[in-house]
Protein backbone atom coordinates (compact mmCIF):
# COMPACT_ATOMS: atom_id res chain seq x y z
CA UNK A 1 0.00 0.00 0.00
CA UNK A 2 1.34 3.45 -0.91
CA UNK A 3 0.87 5.99 1.85
CA UNK A 4 0.57 9.68 0.97
CA UNK A 5 3.65 11.79 1.65
CA UNK A 6 3.15 14.58 4.14
CA UNK A 7 5.07 17.71 3.15
CA UNK A 8 4.70 21.48 3.35
CA UNK A 9 4.37 23.39 0.09
CA UNK A 10 6.18 26.66 -0.51
CA UNK A 11 2.93 28.57 -0.10
CA UNK A 12 2.32 26.88 3.25
CA UNK A 13 5.82 27.84 4.43
CA UNK A 14 4.95 31.43 3.48
CA UNK A 15 1.77 31.21 5.56
CA UNK A 16 3.77 30.11 8.60
CA UNK A 17 6.31 32.90 8.04
CA UNK A 18 3.55 35.50 7.99
CA UNK A 19 1.85 33.83 11.00
CA UNK A 20 -1.33 33.37 8.95
CA UNK A 21 -1.63 29.62 8.47
CA UNK A 22 -4.77 28.51 6.69
CA UNK A 23 -7.13 25.87 8.03
CA UNK A 24 -5.67 23.43 5.48
CA UNK A 25 -2.11 24.06 6.68
CA UNK A 26 -3.10 23.63 10.31
CA UNK A 27 -4.88 20.40 9.46
CA UNK A 28 -1.77 19.14 7.67
CA UNK A 29 0.33 19.84 10.76
CA UNK A 30 -2.19 18.02 12.94
CA UNK A 31 -2.23 15.04 10.59
CA UNK A 32 1.56 14.96 10.61
CA UNK A 33 1.69 14.91 14.40
CA UNK A 34 -0.97 12.21 14.61
CA UNK A 35 1.05 10.11 12.17
CA UNK A 36 4.17 10.67 14.25
CA UNK A 37 2.44 9.37 17.38
CA UNK A 38 1.19 6.28 15.57
CA UNK A 39 4.73 5.63 14.31
CA UNK A 40 6.06 5.95 17.84
CA UNK A 41 3.50 3.41 19.01
CA UNK A 42 4.53 1.09 16.18
CA UNK A 43 8.17 1.48 17.19
CA UNK A 44 7.19 0.66 20.75
CA UNK A 45 5.43 -2.50 19.58
CA UNK A 46 8.62 -3.60 17.81
CA UNK A 47 10.79 -2.73 20.81
CA UNK A 48 8.54 -4.59 23.27
CA UNK A 49 7.95 -7.65 21.09
CA UNK A 50 9.83 -9.91 23.53
CA UNK A 51 8.74 -8.17 26.72
CA UNK A 52 5.21 -9.40 27.23
CA UNK A 53 3.42 -6.60 25.36
CA UNK A 54 1.49 -8.85 22.97
CA UNK A 55 -1.50 -9.02 25.31
CA UNK A 56 -1.66 -5.23 25.58
CA UNK A 57 -1.44 -4.66 21.83
CA UNK A 58 -4.10 -7.32 21.21
CA UNK A 59 -6.43 -5.53 23.64
CA UNK A 60 -5.65 -2.20 22.01
CA UNK A 61 -6.52 -3.69 18.60
CA UNK A 62 -9.83 -5.04 19.97
CA UNK A 63 -10.69 -1.61 21.33
CA UNK A 64 -9.78 0.08 18.03
CA UNK A 65 -12.08 -2.31 16.20
CA UNK A 66 -14.97 -1.58 18.56
CA UNK A 67 -14.52 2.19 18.92
CA UNK A 68 -12.01 3.53 16.37
CA UNK A 69 -12.67 7.22 17.05
CA UNK A 70 -12.23 6.82 20.81
CA UNK A 71 -8.97 4.91 20.42
CA UNK A 72 -7.65 7.32 17.80
CA UNK A 73 -8.22 10.17 20.25
CA UNK A 74 -6.23 8.34 22.93
CA UNK A 75 -3.37 7.27 20.67
CA UNK A 76 -2.93 10.78 19.23
CA UNK A 77 -3.68 12.91 22.31
CA UNK A 78 -1.10 15.68 22.93
CA UNK A 79 0.98 13.89 25.58
CA UNK A 80 0.95 10.52 23.79
CA UNK A 81 4.21 11.36 22.03
CA UNK A 82 5.98 12.15 25.29
CA UNK A 83 4.68 8.93 26.85
CA UNK A 84 5.82 6.80 23.89
CA UNK A 85 9.29 8.39 23.84
CA UNK A 86 9.72 7.76 27.56
CA UNK A 87 8.62 4.15 27.10
CA UNK A 88 11.10 3.70 24.24
CA UNK A 89 13.90 5.08 26.41
CA UNK A 90 13.07 2.71 29.27
CA UNK A 91 11.75 -0.42 27.53
CA UNK A 92 12.16 -2.79 30.48
CA UNK A 93 8.42 -3.22 30.84
CA UNK A 94 5.26 -2.50 28.91
CA UNK A 95 3.67 -0.25 31.53
CA UNK A 96 2.61 2.58 29.22
CA UNK A 97 1.24 0.25 26.55
CA UNK A 98 -0.70 -1.74 29.13
CA UNK A 99 -2.18 1.43 30.65
CA UNK A 100 -3.05 2.72 27.17
CA UNK A 101 -4.71 -0.59 26.25
CA UNK A 102 -6.73 -0.60 29.47
CA UNK A 103 -7.86 3.00 28.90
CA UNK A 104 -8.82 2.21 25.30
CA UNK A 105 -10.78 -0.87 26.37
CA UNK A 106 -12.66 1.17 28.98
CA UNK A 107 -13.48 3.88 26.45
CA UNK A 108 -14.62 1.20 23.97
CA UNK A 109 -16.82 -0.52 26.58
CA UNK A 110 -15.10 -3.91 26.29
CA UNK A 111 -15.20 -6.80 28.77
CA UNK A 112 -11.55 -7.31 29.71
CA UNK A 113 -8.92 -7.78 32.42
CA UNK A 114 -5.26 -6.75 32.23
CA UNK A 115 -2.42 -6.29 34.70
CA UNK A 116 -0.64 -2.91 34.62
CA UNK A 117 2.47 -1.85 36.61
CA UNK A 118 1.75 1.14 38.87
CA UNK A 119 4.07 3.85 40.12
CA UNK A 120 4.30 4.75 43.81
CA UNK A 121 0.87 3.34 44.51
CA UNK A 122 -0.94 5.18 41.73
CA UNK A 123 -1.96 4.26 38.19
CA UNK A 124 -2.66 6.77 35.43
CA UNK A 125 -5.00 5.64 32.66
CA UNK A 126 -4.79 8.21 29.84
CA UNK A 127 -8.05 9.93 29.08
CA UNK A 128 -9.82 8.00 31.87
CA UNK A 129 -8.37 8.94 35.25
CA UNK A 130 -5.97 8.07 38.07
CA UNK A 131 -6.27 5.43 40.79
CA UNK A 132 -4.47 6.24 44.04
CA UNK A 133 -3.38 4.42 47.20
CA UNK A 134 -2.89 1.09 45.47
CA UNK A 135 -1.21 -1.59 47.54
CA UNK A 136 0.82 -3.67 45.09
CA UNK A 137 3.37 -2.88 42.38
CA UNK A 138 1.01 -4.29 39.78
CA UNK A 139 -2.64 -3.35 39.48
CA UNK A 140 -5.37 -5.26 37.70
CA UNK A 141 -7.74 -3.25 35.55
CA UNK A 142 -11.04 -4.95 34.75
CA UNK A 143 -13.91 -3.66 32.70
CA UNK A 144 -17.35 -4.69 31.62
CA UNK A 145 -19.42 -2.59 29.21
CA UNK A 146 -17.95 0.69 30.44
CA UNK A 147 -17.90 -0.08 34.17
CA UNK A 148 -14.41 -0.73 35.48
CA UNK A 149 -12.21 -1.04 38.56
CA UNK A 150 -8.50 -0.79 39.34
CA UNK A 151 -7.01 -2.82 42.14
CA UNK A 152 -5.02 -5.76 43.43
CA UNK A 153 -5.75 -8.67 45.76
CA UNK A 154 -5.51 -6.28 48.73
CA UNK A 155 -7.26 -3.12 47.58
CA UNK A 156 -9.55 -1.97 44.77
CA UNK A 157 -10.35 1.50 43.45
CA UNK A 158 -13.57 1.42 41.45
CA UNK A 159 -14.10 3.98 38.70
CA UNK A 160 -15.55 6.28 41.36
CA UNK A 161 -14.89 7.05 45.01
CA UNK A 162 -12.17 8.63 47.10
CA UNK A 163 -9.27 6.71 45.58
CA UNK A 164 -10.23 7.54 41.99
CA UNK A 165 -9.69 10.87 40.18
CA UNK A 166 -11.51 10.99 36.84
CA UNK A 167 -9.92 12.66 33.85
CA UNK A 168 -11.07 16.28 33.58
CA UNK A 169 -11.74 18.64 30.72
CA UNK A 170 -11.96 22.40 30.33
CA UNK A 171 -14.60 23.93 28.06
CA UNK A 172 -13.52 26.90 25.98
CA UNK A 173 -15.41 29.36 23.81
CA UNK A 174 -19.00 29.38 22.77
CA UNK A 175 -20.93 29.04 19.55
CA UNK A 176 -19.42 26.50 19.26
CA UNK A 177 -17.46 25.57 22.37
CA UNK A 178 -14.80 22.87 22.47
CA UNK A 179 -13.19 20.74 25.14
CA UNK A 180 -9.52 20.49 25.97
CA UNK A 181 -7.83 18.03 28.30
CA UNK A 182 -6.69 19.17 31.72
CA UNK A 183 -3.51 17.14 32.18
CA UNK A 184 -2.62 17.53 35.85
CA UNK A 185 -2.05 13.81 36.60
CA UNK A 186 -0.20 12.47 33.56
CA UNK A 187 3.31 11.39 34.65
CA UNK A 188 4.66 12.53 31.28
CA UNK A 189 3.66 16.14 31.84
CA UNK A 190 7.26 16.68 33.00
CA UNK A 191 8.28 16.81 29.31
CA UNK A 192 7.96 20.61 29.39
CA UNK A 193 11.21 21.02 31.38
CA UNK A 194 9.32 22.87 34.11
CA UNK A 195 8.10 21.54 37.42
CA UNK A 196 4.46 20.52 36.95
CA UNK A 197 1.88 21.64 39.46
CA UNK A 198 0.27 19.18 41.84
CA UNK A 199 -3.22 18.06 40.75
CA UNK A 200 -5.59 21.03 40.95
CA UNK A 201 -8.44 21.39 43.39
CA UNK A 202 -11.91 22.33 42.22
CA UNK A 203 -11.43 26.06 42.86
CA UNK A 204 -8.15 26.12 40.93
CA UNK A 205 -9.78 24.31 38.00
CA UNK A 206 -12.60 26.84 37.94
CA UNK A 207 -10.12 29.74 38.04
CA UNK A 208 -8.05 28.22 35.22
CA UNK A 209 -11.11 27.73 33.04
CA UNK A 210 -12.24 31.32 33.68
CA UNK A 211 -8.79 32.71 32.82
CA UNK A 212 -8.54 30.64 29.65
CA UNK A 213 -11.99 31.66 28.47
CA UNK A 214 -11.25 35.35 29.03
CA UNK A 215 -7.94 34.91 27.23
CA UNK A 216 -9.71 33.15 24.36
CA UNK A 217 -12.15 36.03 23.98
CA UNK A 218 -9.22 38.49 23.85
CA UNK A 219 -7.47 36.43 21.18
CA UNK A 220 -10.65 35.94 19.14
CA UNK A 221 -11.44 39.67 19.21
CA UNK A 222 -7.95 41.10 18.62
CA UNK A 223 -5.95 38.37 16.84
CA UNK A 224 -8.20 36.44 14.44
CA UNK A 225 -5.29 34.66 12.76
CA UNK A 226 -4.02 33.37 16.09
CA UNK A 227 -7.58 32.51 17.11
CA UNK A 228 -7.75 30.03 14.24
CA UNK A 229 -4.56 28.40 15.52
CA UNK A 230 -5.94 28.17 19.06
CA UNK A 231 -9.31 26.83 17.95
CA UNK A 232 -7.75 24.26 15.63
CA UNK A 233 -4.72 23.09 17.58
CA UNK A 234 -5.14 23.62 21.33
CA UNK A 235 -6.17 20.29 22.84
CA UNK A 236 -4.61 20.19 26.32
CA UNK A 237 -3.35 22.41 29.12
CA UNK A 238 -0.76 21.31 31.68
CA UNK A 239 -0.63 23.35 34.92
CA UNK A 240 2.88 24.31 36.04
CA UNK A 241 4.11 25.07 39.53
CA UNK A 242 4.53 28.78 40.13
CA UNK A 243 8.10 29.90 39.41
CA UNK A 244 10.19 31.43 42.15
CA UNK A 245 9.62 35.11 42.71
CA UNK A 246 12.38 37.54 41.86
CA UNK A 247 13.09 41.21 42.29
CA UNK A 248 11.52 42.07 38.94
CA UNK A 249 7.98 41.55 40.27
CA UNK A 250 5.41 38.87 39.65
CA UNK A 251 6.56 36.04 37.45
CA UNK A 252 4.67 33.52 35.36
CA UNK A 253 5.84 30.60 33.28
CA UNK A 254 4.70 29.02 30.04
CA UNK A 255 6.15 26.18 28.03
CA UNK A 256 5.66 23.92 25.06
CA UNK A 257 7.27 20.63 24.06
CA UNK A 258 8.18 19.15 20.71
CA UNK A 259 6.81 15.87 22.11
CA UNK A 260 3.39 17.34 22.94
CA UNK A 261 1.94 19.19 19.95
CA UNK A 262 -1.47 20.63 20.76
CA UNK A 263 -0.71 21.43 24.39
CA UNK A 264 0.60 24.36 26.38
CA UNK A 265 1.88 24.36 29.94
CA UNK A 266 1.02 27.35 32.13
CA UNK A 267 1.67 28.47 35.67
CA UNK A 268 -0.86 30.72 37.34
CA UNK A 269 -1.09 33.89 35.28
CA UNK A 270 -1.61 37.38 36.74
CA UNK A 271 -4.47 38.21 34.35
CA UNK A 272 -6.21 37.04 31.14
CA UNK A 273 -4.01 39.32 29.01
CA UNK A 274 -0.90 37.46 30.20
CA UNK A 275 -2.65 34.16 29.56
CA UNK A 276 -3.58 35.21 26.01
CA UNK A 277 0.00 36.28 25.30
CA UNK A 278 1.43 33.02 26.65
CA UNK A 279 -1.00 30.84 24.69
CA UNK A 280 -0.25 32.70 21.44
CA UNK A 281 3.49 32.43 22.04
CA UNK A 282 3.60 28.75 22.99
CA UNK A 283 1.34 27.63 20.15
CA UNK A 284 3.75 29.21 17.67
CA UNK A 285 6.40 26.90 19.11
CA UNK A 286 3.93 24.04 18.54
CA UNK A 287 3.43 24.99 14.92
CA UNK A 288 7.10 25.26 14.02
CA UNK A 289 7.93 22.02 15.85
CA UNK A 290 5.26 20.30 13.76
CA UNK A 291 6.55 22.00 10.60
CA UNK A 292 10.07 20.70 11.27
CA UNK A 293 8.65 17.17 11.00
CA UNK A 294 7.42 17.95 7.47
CA UNK A 295 10.28 20.10 6.13
CA UNK A 296 14.01 20.50 6.72
CA UNK A 297 14.63 24.15 7.57
CA UNK A 298 18.20 23.82 8.87
CA UNK A 299 21.31 21.90 7.86
CA UNK A 300 22.99 19.28 10.01
CA UNK A 301 25.33 19.07 11.75
CA UNK A 302 24.68 22.40 13.44
CA UNK A 303 27.82 24.39 14.20
CA UNK A 304 26.73 28.03 14.36
CA UNK A 305 25.83 29.62 17.69
CA UNK A 306 23.98 32.92 17.79
CA UNK A 307 22.58 35.60 20.06
CA UNK A 308 18.90 35.10 20.84
CA UNK A 309 17.97 38.30 22.75
CA UNK A 310 15.55 36.38 25.00
CA UNK A 311 18.31 34.02 26.18
CA UNK A 312 21.59 34.45 28.04
CA UNK A 313 23.08 31.35 26.38
CA UNK A 314 24.01 31.10 22.67
CA UNK A 315 21.53 29.23 20.47
CA UNK A 316 21.99 27.02 17.40
CA UNK A 317 20.16 28.04 14.24
CA UNK A 318 17.22 25.70 14.76
CA UNK A 319 16.60 27.03 18.27
CA UNK A 320 16.97 30.63 17.13
CA UNK A 321 14.46 30.01 14.34
CA UNK A 322 12.05 28.54 16.88
CA UNK A 323 12.50 31.51 19.18
CA UNK A 324 12.01 34.06 16.42
CA UNK A 325 8.79 32.42 15.26
CA UNK A 326 7.36 32.40 18.78
CA UNK A 327 8.55 35.91 19.72
CA UNK A 328 7.05 37.31 16.54
CA UNK A 329 3.74 36.39 18.16
CA UNK A 330 4.78 38.35 21.26
CA UNK A 331 5.52 41.37 19.07
CA UNK A 332 2.18 41.00 17.28
CA UNK A 333 0.37 40.85 20.61
CA UNK A 334 1.98 44.05 21.92
CA UNK A 335 1.50 45.87 18.61
CA UNK A 336 -2.26 45.35 18.84
CA UNK A 337 -2.44 46.09 22.54
CA UNK A 338 -0.49 49.33 22.09
CA UNK A 339 -2.85 50.41 19.31
CA UNK A 340 -5.80 49.72 21.61
CA UNK A 341 -4.70 51.31 24.87
CA UNK A 342 -1.83 53.63 23.88
CA UNK A 343 -0.23 53.12 27.28
CA UNK A 344 3.51 53.64 27.88
CA UNK A 345 3.77 50.04 29.09
CA UNK A 346 2.29 48.59 25.91
CA UNK A 347 4.30 51.02 23.77
CA UNK A 348 7.58 50.03 25.40
CA UNK A 349 6.88 46.29 25.15
CA UNK A 350 5.97 46.63 21.48
CA UNK A 351 9.08 48.70 20.74
CA UNK A 352 11.33 46.31 22.67
CA UNK A 353 10.04 43.07 21.14
CA UNK A 354 10.00 44.64 17.68
CA UNK A 355 13.64 45.60 18.14
CA UNK A 356 14.94 42.25 19.36
CA UNK A 357 12.83 40.05 17.07
CA UNK A 358 13.76 42.02 13.96
CA UNK A 359 17.42 41.80 14.96
CA UNK A 360 17.19 38.04 15.46
CA UNK A 361 15.57 37.59 12.03
CA UNK A 362 18.46 39.62 10.62
CA UNK A 363 20.87 37.20 12.28
CA UNK A 364 19.08 34.26 10.65
CA UNK A 365 19.30 35.92 7.24
CA UNK A 366 23.11 35.72 7.52
CA UNK A 367 23.19 32.08 8.59
CA UNK A 368 24.88 29.53 6.35
CA UNK A 369 22.95 26.65 7.93
CA UNK A 370 19.50 27.28 6.45
CA UNK A 371 18.11 24.97 3.77
CA UNK A 372 16.17 26.43 0.82
CA UNK A 373 12.97 25.91 2.84
CA UNK A 374 14.59 27.64 5.82
CA UNK A 375 15.68 30.59 3.72
CA UNK A 376 12.15 30.90 2.35
CA UNK A 377 10.73 30.86 5.88
CA UNK A 378 13.17 33.54 7.06
CA UNK A 379 12.57 35.73 4.01
CA UNK A 380 8.85 35.63 4.77
CA UNK A 381 9.42 36.52 8.42
CA UNK A 382 11.64 39.41 7.35
CA UNK A 383 8.93 40.76 5.03
CA UNK A 384 6.42 40.49 7.86
CA UNK A 385 8.47 42.85 10.04
CA UNK A 386 7.45 45.75 7.78
CA UNK A 387 4.07 45.90 9.49
CA UNK A 388 5.78 46.49 12.84
CA UNK A 389 7.76 49.48 11.60
CA UNK A 390 4.92 51.38 9.93
CA UNK A 391 3.82 53.02 13.18
CA UNK A 392 5.99 53.97 16.12
CA UNK A 393 5.29 54.41 19.80
CA UNK A 394 6.67 57.70 21.06
CA UNK A 395 10.31 58.43 20.10
CA UNK A 396 11.20 58.29 23.79
CA UNK A 397 9.83 54.75 24.18
CA UNK A 398 11.46 53.57 20.96
CA UNK A 399 14.80 55.03 22.08
CA UNK A 400 14.46 53.43 25.51
CA UNK A 401 13.76 50.03 23.93
CA UNK A 402 16.89 50.39 21.80
CA UNK A 403 18.98 51.36 24.82
CA UNK A 404 17.72 48.36 26.84
CA UNK A 405 18.42 46.05 23.93
CA UNK A 406 21.94 47.42 23.55
CA UNK A 407 22.81 47.05 27.23
CA UNK A 408 21.51 43.47 27.29
CA UNK A 409 23.52 42.63 24.16
CA UNK A 410 26.76 43.94 25.68
CA UNK A 411 26.37 41.61 28.64
CA UNK A 412 25.58 38.65 26.34
CA UNK A 413 28.70 39.24 24.25
CA UNK A 414 30.93 39.52 27.28
CA UNK A 415 29.50 36.34 28.71
CA UNK A 416 29.48 34.15 25.61
CA UNK A 417 32.36 35.27 23.42
CA UNK A 418 36.00 34.37 23.81
CA UNK A 419 39.24 35.17 21.98
CA UNK A 420 42.10 33.13 20.60
CA UNK A 421 44.67 32.55 23.39
CA UNK A 422 47.36 34.79 21.93
CA UNK A 423 45.12 37.60 20.64
CA UNK A 424 44.84 39.79 23.80
CA UNK A 425 48.62 39.95 24.28
CA UNK A 426 49.20 40.66 20.59
CA UNK A 427 46.64 43.48 20.57
CA UNK A 428 48.04 44.94 23.78
CA UNK A 429 51.52 45.02 22.30
CA UNK A 430 50.22 46.76 19.16
CA UNK A 431 48.53 49.35 21.34
CA UNK A 432 51.72 49.97 23.35
CA UNK A 433 53.72 50.42 20.15
CA UNK A 434 51.25 53.04 18.93
CA UNK A 435 50.16 50.94 15.96
CA UNK A 436 46.75 50.94 14.39
CA UNK A 437 44.51 48.16 15.66
CA UNK A 438 44.71 45.24 13.20
CA UNK A 439 41.60 43.81 11.61
CA UNK A 440 39.95 41.64 14.23
CA UNK A 441 38.98 38.00 13.68
CA UNK A 442 35.29 37.05 13.80
CA UNK A 443 33.81 36.52 17.25
CA UNK A 444 34.28 33.11 18.88
CA UNK A 445 30.97 32.14 20.49
CA UNK A 446 31.21 29.53 23.22
CA UNK A 447 28.67 26.93 24.34
CA UNK A 448 26.93 27.71 27.64
CA UNK A 449 24.30 26.22 29.91
CA UNK A 450 20.69 27.17 29.06
CA UNK A 451 19.52 30.32 30.83
CA UNK A 452 16.63 32.69 30.07
CA UNK A 453 17.49 36.35 29.71
CA UNK A 454 16.77 39.16 32.11
CA UNK A 455 17.44 42.84 31.66
CA UNK A 456 20.71 44.30 32.84
CA UNK A 457 20.41 46.64 35.81
CA UNK A 458 20.94 49.67 33.59
CA UNK A 459 18.40 48.29 31.11
CA UNK A 460 15.83 47.82 33.86
CA UNK A 461 16.45 51.39 35.07
CA UNK A 462 15.96 52.79 31.56
CA UNK A 463 12.73 50.83 31.22
CA UNK A 464 11.39 52.12 34.55
CA UNK A 465 12.16 55.70 33.59
CA UNK A 466 10.54 55.32 30.18
CA UNK A 467 7.35 53.94 31.68
CA UNK A 468 7.16 56.88 34.09
CA UNK A 469 7.90 59.38 31.35
CA UNK A 470 10.73 60.64 33.55
CA UNK A 471 14.39 61.35 32.77
CA UNK A 472 16.70 58.37 32.96
CA UNK A 473 17.72 57.38 36.48
CA UNK A 474 21.36 56.89 35.56
CA UNK A 475 22.32 60.57 35.00
CA UNK A 476 25.79 61.57 33.87
CA UNK A 477 27.91 58.76 35.25
CA UNK A 478 30.41 58.11 32.46
CA UNK A 479 33.49 58.63 34.63
CA UNK A 480 32.02 56.51 37.42
CA UNK A 481 31.43 53.51 35.16
CA UNK A 482 34.75 54.04 33.38
CA UNK A 483 36.53 53.75 36.74
CA UNK A 484 34.38 50.76 37.80
CA UNK A 485 35.23 48.82 34.65
CA UNK A 486 38.92 49.68 34.90
CA UNK A 487 38.97 48.42 38.49
CA UNK A 488 36.92 45.25 37.83
CA UNK A 489 36.89 44.14 34.19
CA UNK A 490 34.80 41.07 35.09
CA UNK A 491 31.80 43.21 36.07
CA UNK A 492 29.46 42.65 33.09
CA UNK A 493 26.85 45.04 34.47
CA UNK A 494 29.43 47.82 34.65
CA UNK A 495 30.40 47.28 31.00
CA UNK A 496 26.74 47.49 29.97
CA UNK A 497 26.33 50.72 31.94
CA UNK A 498 29.52 52.19 30.43
CA UNK A 499 28.34 51.39 26.90
CA UNK A 500 24.99 53.00 27.73
CA UNK A 501 26.66 56.17 28.99
CA UNK A 502 28.71 56.43 25.80
CA UNK A 503 25.67 55.95 23.54
CA UNK A 504 23.90 58.81 25.34
CA UNK A 505 26.62 61.02 23.85
CA UNK A 506 26.12 59.64 20.36
CA UNK A 507 27.16 56.32 18.90
CA UNK A 508 30.76 57.19 18.10
CA UNK A 509 33.60 54.75 17.43
CA UNK A 510 34.29 53.98 21.10
CA UNK A 511 30.62 53.32 21.86
CA UNK A 512 30.30 51.15 18.77
CA UNK A 513 33.31 49.03 19.72
CA UNK A 514 32.05 48.66 23.30
CA UNK A 515 28.67 47.49 22.00
CA UNK A 516 29.81 45.23 19.16
CA UNK A 517 33.14 43.83 20.43
CA UNK A 518 33.22 44.29 24.22
CA UNK A 519 35.02 40.97 24.64
CA UNK A 520 37.97 42.37 22.66
CA UNK A 521 38.06 45.62 24.62
CA UNK A 522 37.98 43.69 27.90
CA UNK A 523 40.66 41.25 26.75
CA UNK A 524 43.03 44.12 25.88
CA UNK A 525 42.28 45.81 29.20
CA UNK A 526 43.03 42.61 31.13
CA UNK A 527 46.28 42.10 29.22
CA UNK A 528 47.29 45.68 30.01
CA UNK A 529 46.54 45.28 33.72
CA UNK A 530 49.01 42.39 33.81
CA UNK A 531 51.77 44.43 32.10
CA UNK A 532 53.58 47.09 34.21
CA UNK A 533 54.51 48.89 30.99
CA UNK A 534 50.84 49.44 30.09
CA UNK A 535 49.80 51.68 32.99
CA UNK A 536 48.78 54.45 30.58
CA UNK A 537 46.60 52.11 28.54
CA UNK A 538 44.06 50.94 31.09
CA UNK A 539 41.21 53.25 30.16
CA UNK A 540 38.39 51.11 28.65
CA UNK A 541 37.02 54.02 26.61
CA UNK A 542 40.39 54.79 25.03
CA UNK A 543 40.93 51.10 24.34
CA UNK A 544 37.47 50.90 22.73
CA UNK A 545 38.26 53.87 20.48
CA UNK A 546 41.50 52.18 19.43
CA UNK A 547 39.73 48.87 18.71
CA UNK A 548 37.18 50.71 16.55
CA UNK A 549 39.91 52.30 14.42
CA UNK A 550 41.14 48.97 13.13
CA UNK A 551 37.98 46.86 12.83
CA UNK A 552 36.06 47.17 9.58
CA UNK A 553 33.47 44.76 10.98
CA UNK A 554 32.45 46.85 13.99
CA UNK A 555 28.77 47.62 13.59
CA UNK A 556 28.07 44.57 11.42
CA UNK A 557 28.97 41.52 13.49
CA UNK A 558 27.22 38.25 12.63
CA UNK A 559 25.10 38.23 15.78
CA UNK A 560 24.41 41.96 15.95
CA UNK A 561 21.58 42.51 18.39
CA UNK A 562 20.79 45.93 17.00
CA UNK A 563 18.80 46.60 13.87
CA UNK A 564 18.55 50.23 12.80
CA UNK A 565 15.65 50.88 10.49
Amino acid sequence: MNLPELALSGDQIDELALRRPSAATLQLLRVGQAARRRLLLLALRTELADRGAAEAFALLARAAGAAPAEVEELVTRPLAGAAAVRALRTPKEAGYVRALAAAAAIRAGLRFSIDVPDTDGSLFLPGVGTARDLHCRTARVTGDLGAFSVGCPHRTAPGAGSRWSPHRFLTLGDDPSWRIDLEDHDPDRACFDHRPAEPLGADAVEALQSHLNKAWRLIAADHPGYALVVRTCLRAVVPLADPEQSGDGERAAGASSSLAFGSVALSRMPDPHATALMVMHELQHNLLDAAFDLADFTEEPARELHHAPWRLDPRPVRSLLQGVHAHAAVTDYWAVRWRHDGSPGSGFEFAFWREVTTAAIGTLRRSAELTPAGRRLVRGMWRATEDWWRADPSPELAAAARQVTTADAVRWRLRNRGTAPDLPESLKDSLLRGERCPVLPPPIVQQADPEPARHTRIGAAVRRSALRGAPSEDGDELDTWRATVAADPDDEEAWAALAHQLTLRGRGPAATALIERPEIVRAVLLAGRADPAATEHRDPVRIAAWVAEGDDQVGDTPDSAQYYR
